[in-house]
């Protein structure tokens, strides 16, 4: 089974959850892809993924950051197991 968890990280906090994560699934057999957001790397096909997972920092009171929200629009679909 292949995942990939595409993160978006300020402080370092998400891109250290999505690595244990990774860990986790790579333990469980998974081939794990991470996907930085943000860094200006081609946005890669997740059509071939079984487990897609995303991940975010929140700013205010909780509210999505703007480059995720551009990220989600990028992708212009939602796979059939995002939750």
């Amino acid at each position: 089974m292949k995942a990939i968890i595409a993160y978006l990280s300020r402080s370092g906090n998400t891109q250290e959850v999505a690595e244990i994560i990774a860990e986790v699934l790579r333990n469980n057999g998974y081939e794990v892809d991470e996907y930085r957001i943000g860094r200006n790397n081609p946005i890669p096909s997740f059509n071939e993924y079984d487990l897609i997972l995303f991940g975010t920092y929140t700013i205010g009171k909780g509210q999505t950051p703007v480059k995720m929200k551009k990220f989600v629009a990028e992708i212009s679909y939602k796979p059939e197991r995002v939750y």
